[in-house]
C-alpha cells in the first residue's frame, strides 16, 4: 500500500513539473539580427596567408595585397577557410559550405556574390568578394608591339628616342629628319623635317630638359630644340670640353668633361643654365658614351 502511493505521489509530481515547464514556455524567443560577415579567409596560396578586409559599408570583401600573378592556377580551385557569420551565407540559391572548393579566379571582372541571412531569418545582406591579383610579373616586362616599322627605306642603323612634351621623337644618323608620335597614340608616326641639326652629332646623347631637347656634338658643341624640329646652338653651353650628358635633373643638366689636364671629371649646369660647373674625377669604370637615363620622382 505504501508502495502504491509512492508511485502516486511520484506520477502528480511529474505532471505538475510538467505543466510548469510548458506554462514557462509561453515566452517569444528573440532570433539575433546580425547579418554580417566578421571574418574571410582564404587557404595559404604559394605557403602565404593573405588577409582580407571587409568593408561593412560597401558590402565589399577584398585583399589589398594582391596575389602572384601565377596563383590563378592556385585561385581557380581554393577553400575559403575562414567565413565567421551568426547566420546561413548563400552564394546563389546553395548554402556556402567551406568544404567546396570554388574558382576565384575571375573576381576582378566578376565578383563572387554572396547573401547573408541574419539568425532571425529576415535580416540579410548582400557581399562581394574579389580577390585581387597582379595582371603580370613584377619581375618582368611585356611588350607589346604597336606598329610595323615606320623606316620606308629600311632600318637607319642608330636610334636614339626621346619624350619631348607629350611626343616621342626617334632620331636617327640622318639628321635632316625625325619620326614622332603622340604619347597618347603610338601606333601612327609622322615623319618630319629637322632644321640646322649638324651630322656630326652624338646621337645617344640626346635628352630632354625643362621642355626641350639637348645634344651635343663630336667638336664640344651643345645644340637645343623646342619642339624637336628646329635646332640652334647653345653658345652659353658649348665649347666647354664637355664629352658626355649623363642625365637630365629638374634644375640640372649632368655631364661629363675634360679638365685643362686632360682628366675626365663631371660637370653641372648653374641654376640659369649659362655654364658648366666642374665636380670630382669620373671613376675609370663609369661609362663615357651611349648613357641613357631617367629621372622619376617618389611618392615620399
Amino acid at each position: 500500500m505504501r508502495i502504491k502511493l509512492l508511485l502516486v505521489i511520484v506520477s502528480l509530481f511529474f505532471v505538475s513539473f510538467v505543466i510548469i515547464s510548458c506554462l514557462e514556455s509561453d515566452g517569444t524567443i528573440e532570433y539575433s539580427s546580425d547579418d554580417t560577415i566578421h571574418a574571410f579567409e582564404l587557404d595559404s596560396i604559394y605557403g602565404k596567408i593573405y588577409p582580407f578586409t571587409i568593408d561593412q559599408i560597401n558590402g565589399t570583401i577584398y585583399n589589398i595585397d594582391s596575389v602572384p600573378f601565377t596563383a590563378d592556377t592556385i585561385i581557380n580551385k581554393i577553400l575559403i577557410t575562414r567565413l565567421d557569420a551568426l547566420g546561413y551565407v548563400f552564394t546563389g540559391d546553395t548554402i556556402l559550405t567551406l568544404s567546396d572548393s570554388l574558382d576565384l579566379s575571375k573576381t576582378m571582372e566578376q565578383p563572387l556574390k554572396l547573401k547573408v541571412f541574419a539568425p532571425n531569418n529576415v535580416d540579410t545582406k548582400d557581399y562581394t568578394v574579389e580577390v585581387r591579383i597582379h595582371k603580370q610579373d613584377p619581375d618582368s616586362l611585356v611588350w607589346t608591339k604597336m606598329t610595323s616599322s615606320f623606316f620606308a627605306e629600311g632600318e637607319p642603323g642608330k636610334q636614339k628616342s626621346v619624350i619631348l612634351g607629350e611626343s616621342i621623337f626617334v632620331y636617327t644618323s640622318n639628321t635632316a629628319e625625325a619620326y614622332y608620335t603622340l604619347l597618347s597614340n603610338g601606333r601612327e608616326w609622322t615623319k618630319v623635317k629637322v632644321d640646322n641639326l649638324p651630322a656630326n652629332i652624338k646621337l645617344s646623347s640626346i635628352l630632354a630638359f625643362r621642355d626641350e631637347l639637348y645634344v651635343l656634338t663630336e667638336d664640344n658643341k651643345v645644340y637645343s630644340s623646342g619642339d624637336g624640329t628646329s635646332w640652334n646652338e647653345n653658345s652659353a653651353l658649348s665649347g666647354n670640353d664637355v664629352e658626355a650628358f649623363v642625365a637630365s635633373f629638374p634644375d640640372a643638366i649632368t655631364g661629363i668633361k675634360k679638365d685643362e689636364k686632360g682628366i675626365l671629371k663631371f660637370c653641372v649646369t648653374n641654376a640659369d643654365l649659362s655654364r658648366w660647373e666642374t665636380g670630382r674625377e669620373v671613376p675609370e669604370t663609369f661609362l663615357t658614351e651611349n648613357i641613357s637615363s631617367t629621372v622619376y620622382k617618389t611618392k615620399t
